[in-house]
C-alpha cells in the first residue's frame, strides 16, 4: 500500500485525513515541519508528501523545500483551507508542488489525484 506523509498542526485534521484515506493508503502523520523532517531524515520514504500551509515555526512551502532535498522524486502537495497565495503560486510554478488542494477536501478526488501521481512516478 502506498505511503503518504501528512503534516498538519491541527490534531483533528491529522485524524480526519487518516480516517478518510486508511483504506487506500498507509498514512503517517506529523504535527509540524520539523517533526516531519526528523521522520524523513530517520529513513521514512513516503510515496507522497502533503502539508498544511499555515503552521507555527515553519510553513508548508518552507517544509516542502527542505523535504525536496531528501525526496527529489516524490510528489508534494499543499492542502490548505486558505486561498492560494503568492508563495503557493511560486511553488506551483517552480514545480515544487504537484497541486494546491483545498480544505475541506473531496476524498474521492484526492484519491484519484494521488493515484495519478503515483502512476506517473512509476513510469
Amino acid at each position: 500500500m502506498p505511503l503518504i506523509l501528512y503534516v498538519d498542526d491541527e490534531e483533528v485534521n491529522l485524524l480526519l485525513f487518516k480516517l478518510n484515506f486508511k483504506k487506500h493508503f498507509e498514512v503517517q502523520t506529523a504535527s509540524n515541519g520539523a517533526e516531519a523532517l526528523e521522520m524523513l531524515e530517520g529513513g521514512l520514504q513516503p510515496d507522497i508528501v502533503i502539508s498544511d500551509m499555515k503552521m507555527p515555526g515553519m510553513n508548508g512551502v518552507s517544509f516542502l523545500k527542505k523535504a525536496k532535498t531528501l525526496l527529489p522524486h516524490t510528489p508534494f502537495y499543499i492542502l490548505t483551507g486558505f486561498e492560494i497565495i503568492t508563495e503557493i503560486q511560486e511553488a506551483l510554478n517552480a514545480g515544487l508542488i504537484q497541486s494546491y488542494l483545498r480544505k475541506p477536501f473531496e476524498r474521492d478526488k484526492l484519491i484519484e489525484e494521488f493515484n495519478a501521481a503515483l502512476q506517473a512516478k512509476s513510469e
